[in-house]
């Protein structure tokens, strides 16, 4: 609780929206100030060497090695967004999600969907949860990419990502993960996975 003074007074539930970062980070960043007010040279570097200690700790917490994880930002969002950026344009005729997702997300996929042309499907959850046969009725030879969230935000429901990632695999579709809900809980199935993303605030 130490890196985490607020705590102690409070109970703080707005991690979703704004975390507390620990004190041992703003640390961290007032000593970057610094260090760039008298050597910007220095501290580019010691940035770099930073995103590379990042890289590898991200790496280990997630099961993958360092070299399949790009440092991308600010935030899951942007993140997504190179995602289906490096999708493009030309690799099918639709997109699927659910209505379950973080609005932003929902956001991200219908602007996509809109500058690409392409249909987007949503699957709707029935009293809470997603089925895979939802999914499968939604997925199809023509569809570009599908884009979920591991866990969901507003109910915590968790999505069997491996039978989701066979389904799509099939179609050659390419898989986008939110996984912000979970990383650093458990272990996320990434076998099947184009594309996992997790900011690391939480």
């Amino acid at each position: 609780m130490d890196d985490f003074p607020l705590a102690k007074r409070v109970g703080y539930f707005a991690t979703a929206g704004v975390g507390i970062p620990p004190a041992s980070a703003a640390r961290a960043v007032a000593e970057y100030v610094q260090l760039a007010v008298e050597d910007p040279e220095e501290a580019v570097a010691a940035a770099r060497r930073a995103a590379e200690v990042a890289r590898a700790a991200f790496a280990e917490l997630i099961g993958t090695s360092p070299g399949e994880v790009a440092v991308a930002g600010p935030g899951t969002l942007a993140a997504l967004e190179r995602a289906l950026t490096a999708v493009g344009c030309g690799a099918g005729k639709n997109i699927v999600t659910d209505d379950l997702e973080y609005p932003g997300l929902l956001n991200l996929a219908a602007t996509f969907a809109s500058r690409c042309g392409y249909e987007l499907r949503v699957v709707r959850h029935r009293e809470g949860q997603l089925s895979l046969e939802e999914f499968k009725r939604a997925v199809d030879g023509e569809t570009a990419a599908v884009v979920v969230s591991s866990v969901q935000w507003i109910n915590g429901v968790r999505l069997d990502v491996d039978a989701l990632g066979e389904l799509v695999e099939r179609t050659g579709a390419f898989l986008i993960v939110d996984g912000i809900q979970e990383a650093g809980v458990r272990r996320p199935a990434l076998k099947r996975v184009d594309f996992y993303a997790a900011g690391t605030q939480k």
